[in-house]
């Protein structure tokens, strides 16, 4: 991603897409069986929250209307401190140790902490 021009942006578009891609995801297991309301956390930032939080929580709903009609309803995105909730700060160690183990091949304590990641969570490196 360019570290220039509309990054904030990018990020919103990438988050909308990203939960997206986890309720298809879902709805492909059999997991999404039922009409439901969804709550979405997002680690908090000061500067995007008060810039882009209310028309995040506005577009994902949108699109979660059209991908899933009468099947989900999105509340609104709330921002967490980050070090506040233990399954954000699992996320966090899952995205973590699936970056590290693309990027590198290492072996330190972290590169061992990705491989266990990877292995409890079943996820491919692809």
């Amino acid at each position: 991603m360019n570290s220039r021009g509309r990054t904030d942006r990018d990020q919103l578009t990438l988050f909308i897409q990203l939960v997206l891609d986890s309720l298809t995801y879902l709805r492909s297991q059999g997991c999404l069986t039922e009409p439901r309301s969804i709550r979405v956390f997002k680690e908090a930032q000061t500067g995007f929250d008060s810039i882009y939080l209310r028309q995040l929580s506005q577009q994902l709903g949108d699109a979660v209307a059209l991908e899933f009609p009468g099947l989900l309803h999105v509340l609104p995105v709330e921002p967490v401190p980050k070090g506040r909730t233990v399954l954000l700060e699992c996320a966090d160690l899952i995205a973590g140790g699936m970056q590290r183990r693309a990027l590198r091949k290492g072996t330190n304590p972290k590169d061992r902490l990705a491989e266990a990641v990877t292995n409890v969570t079943g996820f491919e490196d692809a």
